[in-house]
């Protein structure tokens, strides 16, 4: 049963993550729902009492989004995948009466205590628990890696952020966030392309989260591929609002904080893996680097 369990809830965060595309709510709520459901999938590697951790988080975060939702097939979709992950959890709800091992087992996943996992109590015991292809990336943490995870989050965070002003006479008539100005755009021009920028600039901020763990190459190559989408993107708005037309009106258009952010998140990013120092594991003085 629990083999069947270890394969059902994955499964589950696929239906999640199909969900999302069935729904009409802002970008930034079916990020967020699309975020659980490959959590949901990720839990697949983790050792039992983890999982259990885990997914009951996972389901309860997931029902608290969707309950301020309305009505949809990809609600009722989310919600019953949700449901039943925290149902499944219920049979092991002893385990979640001791204290939480998931950030024990992150700590060792990461190398943070992967020198004195074998020691201590409960210590051998966590380290058997681990799957043997997450052994690997213990001692890989370093400062470019969780810079570059937290600047993938701040990225997904812009598109709530102002990307794009309208003022006159110094005066701002309108400002529309990232979210609002594809919108706009795609309303007006009929065409979904807007979006396909956004939904890009999401991958590419998704993909540099896992970069503690990843070759430096991967991250650099993300780096550049969000920083020429920005760019591309800009261009994009900037033509699709035909910017001289709205200065013989007296009309200034100008970019936002949000798509300033976004480009130096992505340098910033790119620029950190290309310095080695950055990229060397934390509590070590290699020099080496690995690609």
């Amino acid at each position: 049963m629990q083999v069947n369990e270890r394969l059902i809830v994955p499964g589950l965060g696929v239906v999640i993550l199909l969900s999302v595309f069935m729904m009409g709510a802002p970008f930034i709520y079916l990020l967020l729902l699309a975020l659980l459901g490959l959590a949901a999938i990720g839990t697949y590697y983790a050792p039992h009492p983890v999982q259990v951790e885990m997914r009951t988080g996972i389901a309860a975060l997931g029902v608290i989004f969707l309950i301020f939702y309305f009505s949809s097939l990809g609600f009722w979709l989310a919600l019953l995948s949700f449901g039943a992950i925290g149902a499944l959890q219920i049979r092991y709800r002893d385990e979640l009466r001791n204290p939480p091992r998931t950030i024990a087992w992150l700590n060792s996943v990461l190398g943070q205590r992967g020198a004195t996992a074998g020691n201590g109590a409960g210590g051998t015991a966590l380290a058997i628990a681990l799957p043997g292809k997450l052994g690997a990336l213990q001692g890989k943490v370093n400062i470019a890696g969780i810079v570059a995870a937290v600047l993938g989050v701040i990225v997904l965070l812009t598109v709530v952020m102002p990307w794009y002003s309208v003022s006159y006479e110094g005066e701002t008539l309108e400002s529309f966030s990232g979210w609002g100005i594809a919108r706009s755009l795609a309303n007006d021009q009929d065409t979904s392309l807007p979006y396909v920028f956004l939904w890009t600039l999401a991958v590419l901020a998704v993909a540099s989260l896992p970069s503690v763990v990843l070759p430096r190459v991967v991250p650099i190559i993300v780096g550049i591929a969000g920083l020429a989408v920005t760019i591309v993107t800009m261009a994009y708005i900037w033509q699709a609002t035909d910017p001289d037309r709205a200065r013989e009106a007296g009309i200034a258009l100008s970019f936002g904080a949000g798509a300033y952010l976004t480009a130096m998140a992505f340098i910033v990013i790119a620029v950190l893996h290309f310095i080695p120092a950055t990229y060397n594991p934390l509590g070590t003085n290699n020099t080496g680097n690995d690609d």
